[in-house]
């Protein structure tokens, strides 16, 4: 039986590659209250057939590693899209939230906000990354 987290926010950043307007990047963020940690999973899209872009998963326990990350990540010319969202079936083990997953189970009706080709601002972010923190998400 696999049992699932009935509400998690999780933070999407979709990065618009400026000179074709096409999501570059797209990047999960979640607070695992049970370790302590935000839980990044990303992965680049395939803007040119040439080439190929495995997801990654990293994570780390401080905002500003977050904002670091995504500030090394997303060009700065760029603009993003942040989307929060409340899924309502997280695995409660962190390592079966997977890139995949969440791309697959993102639905629009689970959309509590959203800011469309936005600069990435760190104010903001640190913001936003306080609230996920600050929700119940138990994991094990």
């Amino acid at each position: 039986m696999v049992y699932t987290v009935p509400d998690c926010l999780v933070l999407k950043i979709q990065e618009i590659e400026s000179h074709t307007n096409k999501i570059d990047t797209v990047i999960y963020i979640i607070y695992n209250n049970l370790y302590n940690n935000f839980i990044i999973r990303g992965k680049r899209t395939d803007l040119n057939e040439s080439c190929s872009f495995g997801s990654y998963s990293f994570e780390c326990k401080y905002i500003d590693d977050v904002i670091n990350f995504l500030d090394y990540t997303i060009c700065s010319y760029n603009n993003v899209n942040e989307i929060l969202y409340n899924y309502k079936n997280l695995p409660r083990n962190a390592n079966d939230i997977t890139f995949d997953f969440l791309d697959n189970n993102n639905d629009k009706s689970n959309e509590i906000s959203g800011y469309n080709n936005i600069n990435l601002c760190e104010n903001n972010l640190n913001k936003t990354l306080g609230i996920i923190k600050n929700t119940q998400n138990y994991f094990n």
